[in-house]
């Protein structure tokens, strides 16, 4: 299996809108590509507020410890979610490059 390098950059370029002519059909998969990426940034927006909520929560705990652990809890949530949504973005663009070629 040969790593072509530049393929490889290609795939994770964000998607741009292309100008498409009419009747050639290659507009759909643009359009749905188009709308999880935005889906995708709105979740990355959620785990970013995830992450410093919980760590304002856990900064203001003042030794409660019940506060202290859902501050961990949310930092750690917010964690994950910041890995699945990072592992959603590079198969969406594994797929994205499959469908378009």
């Amino acid at each position: 299996m040969d790593f072509d390098l530049i393929k490889l950059s290609q795939l994770f370029q964000p998607l741009k809108p292309q100008a498409v002519k009419p009747g050639s059909g290659s507009y759909i998969p643009n359009i749905v590509f188009f709308v999880i990426q935005m889906l995708l940034f709105v979740a990355a927006l959620a785990v970013i507020f995830a992450i410093l909520y919980g760590g304002l929560m856990y900064i203001t705990s003042a030794g409660d410890e019940t506060k202290a652990s859902k501050g961990r809890a949310a930092v750690l949530n917010g964690v994950i979610g910041a890995i699945v949504v990072s592992l959603s973005f590079v198969v969406v663009q594994l797929i994205r490059q499959i469908v378009t070629q």
